[in-house]
């Protein structure tokens, strides 16, 4: 028990073949990579240079960028979660107190003589906290007895993973009770929320989501330290805008009715910040 057949071989990505080699030792699911992607490997052995990779990176973050804006039918289902995980298990809670403060009758009623978007910050503070703790990030615990494990490697889904969008499996190996575990890396929404396990690869998506679902404009931020987050931009309260003594021109003019009525600002949202 605990122990996986492994053969070591050595290989020359610009050997004719080799590339070839690894796509169908990883579709067969016999290729291990750690700290590398097979994405990588093959672009190594082609000597693709740096712009084209980026370039390459950025093609496939657009493209998943659009593959996340939620249709019609996924926003209900969001904001059904919404209702039932999050406004009914709390009494003082209103669906009204998530959507845009400028669109919405209750923050407006409830912000008084404040900056509706300040009362509108206060709500995302205590709905950030919720999702954080209903859904907790994965550190990699054993799945049988709980204790940290260690990380083995990435391997190609199974059919039933890549059914449910999870391409990538990472495999986890517990020294304490000498079990194997996998970790799906899915895509798919739906699959995250029925599971609640995962990091900021799959609770971004979620929160993306759910933030879309509930009306707000907001965009998906990948760093190239292998970090995500949200961001949502945050109207501010014309009502509340501080005027900016400029020289007394046409340009000026406009210039201080700009300043005086700020558009808002983009607000950092991390689903896995402690």
């Amino acid at each position: 028990a605990g122990c996986l057949p492994v053969m070591l071989t050595r290989l020359n990505l610009a050997e004719p073949g080799a590339q070839r080699m690894l796509q169908e030792m990883w579709l067969s699911s016999q290729l291990l990579l750690t700290g590398v992607s097979l994405t990588e490997l093959l672009e190594r052995g082609q000597n693709v240079n740096t712009l084209r990779s980026f370039r390459n990176e950025l093609k496939s973050l657009v493209h998943r960028t659009r593959m996340l804006k939620p249709k019609k039918h996924e926003r209900l289902v969001l904001l059904d979660y919404l209702r039932h995980h999050y406004i009914e298990p709390n009494q003082d809670v209103h669906l009204d107190h998530l959507s845009p403060p400028l669109t919405s009758e209750q923050a407006l009623r409830e912000a008084g003589d404040r900056p509706v978007d300040e009362v509108s910050r206060e709500h995302m503070a205590k709905f950030l906290q919720w999702f954080r703790r209903h859904f907790p990030y994965d550190h990699g615990e054993c799945t049988s007895c709980g204790e940290r494990s260690q990380f083995v490697g990435n391997v190609r889904g199974s059919y039933s993973e890549r059914r449910l969008s999870g391409h990538r499996t990472e495999l986890w190996y517990c020294t304490n009770c000498e079990q194997w575990h996998r970790f799906a890396r899915y895509n798919s929404v739906a699959q995250i929320l029925q599971q609640r396990r995962g990091r900021c690869g799959e609770y971004t998506k979620v929160m993306l989501q759910l933030l879309l679902s509930l009306g707000w404009e907001a965009r998906w931020v990948v760093d190239w330290a292998d970090h995500q987050w949200v961001e949502v931009w945050m109207p501010a309260d014309p009502r509340f805008g501080v005027p900016t003594r400029v020289p007394e021109t046409a340009a000026s003019r406009l210039l201080f009715d700009l300043h005086s009525r700020p558009a808002g600002r983009w607000m950092h949202i991390d689903p896995c910040e402690a």
